[in-house]
């Protein structure tokens, strides 16, 4: 109460005249002018406030340091959580963004390779619809293209691909009778005609060139030569990771594991080569037959929203199943300066 008495005096002393009484008090006339004579003006304020805190401290029973650790400890609190929430609401939006990403290149890649097996009449039916394209000029564009690699008229389909993905995409895809072509339905809303035609013509490409027998011959002999180098490799690499499992045995399994996924990851560029050449092979057959290369090139650049479009040639020969949009892109320009 001194503490205080002093404090308000000290500052209020001036206002005395306007006051019913002195600042303070009458303990703060008593105390204020003997502690600014001894302690001056700041020094005695400072006093005063140190005193009023400590004494403030004993009265009430608590801790500054407590009290002031608690708060710090809330604001930390507060902002670990705001700090949480933003790194878990942008792993959501990665996470989201990731699967439509992964979802595009799955539906892309699903498409160029459903002729290996009864996609068109058996699989693919459960997860869209398939109806005849509408007549109109994107039939008309896409009936040319079926001329041209002999599938009849009545085997050209529209099937609702925007449940899964609202970009364009289109196979021809199936073995004989069951030979179609397929364009999703975003290409009525979304792509031009010519990119119709190019898509369709790169599509018709991997049909007409029989790129599906080139991987029932590729693909059985990688895998012979799979689990050839499987069986010669398990038990050296079983003793080295300290292990006397035979290939026979379920105990055997993470052996198995380990040298399976090195001789997939050593297969990858090969298997990702062949794929891109296939794909350079269709890209040059869109051009030599449709003769689309602005429309095809401005179809690929769509596709960098989810493809990085220049990779390394080492990050291309390793990872990437297609060849660069830019690589893609550039042969379609130089085919149209030839042209």
């Amino acid at each position: 109460v001194s503490s205080s008495a002093a404090l308000e005096w000290s500052r209020l002393y001036r206002f005395e005249p306007r006051l019913p009484d002195h600042a303070g008090g009458a303990l703060g006339f008593l105390v204020g002018p003997a502690s600014v004579k001894w302690l001056g003006f700041m020094g005695s304020g400072l006093i005063a406030i140190a005193l009023v805190v400590v004494a403030m401290a004993m009265v009430f029973r608590f801790s500054w340091a407590q009290l002031a650790e608690g708060i710090g400890a809330r604001i930390d609190g507060f902002i670990a959580s705001r700090r949480e929430q933003r790194e878990i609401a942008q792993d959501l939006a990665l996470g989201q963004q990731a699967a439509r990403e992964r979802e595009e290149i799955v539906l892309e890649e699903r498409s160029e390779i459903e002729e290996l097996h009864a996609a068109p009449v058996l699989i693919e039916p459960i997860f869209n619809d398939y109806k005849p394209v509408p007549q109109g000029k994107v039939r008309t564009a896409l009936e040319e293209i079926a001329d041209d690699v002999g599938i009849p008229h009545d085997r050209i389909f529209m099937y609702d691909g925007s449940r899964q993905s609202e970009r364009f995409t289109a196979n021809v895809s199936g073995l004989g009778p069951t030979a179609r072509i397929a364009i999703s339905d975003v290409a009525l809303r979304q792509a031009s005609i010519d990119e119709v035609r190019a898509v369709t013509g790169h599509e018709a490409g991997h049909y007409k060139l029989g790129h599906i027998w080139r991987y029932v011959v590729i693909l059985p002999a990688l895998a012979m030569l799979f689990f050839f180098l499987l069986n010669r490799l398990f038990a050296p690499t079983a003793r080295l990771l300290g292990s006397d499992a035979r290939l026979d045995e379920a105990r055997g399994l993470p052996v198995f594991a380990v040298v399976g996924s090195v001789l997939g990851l050593l297969a990858t560029p090969l298997t990702n080569s062949i794929t891109r050449i296939g794909e350079t092979e269709a890209d040059l057959y869109s051009l030599q037959t449709v003769n689309e290369p602005d429309a095809l090139a401005s179809a690929l650049v769509k596709t960098a929203e989810y493809r990085y479009p220049r990779p390394s040639a080492l990050e291309e020969a390793l990872f990437y199943t297609h060849p660069s949009v830019e690589k893609r892109v550039l042969m379609g320009m130089e085919w149209k300066a030839k042209t």
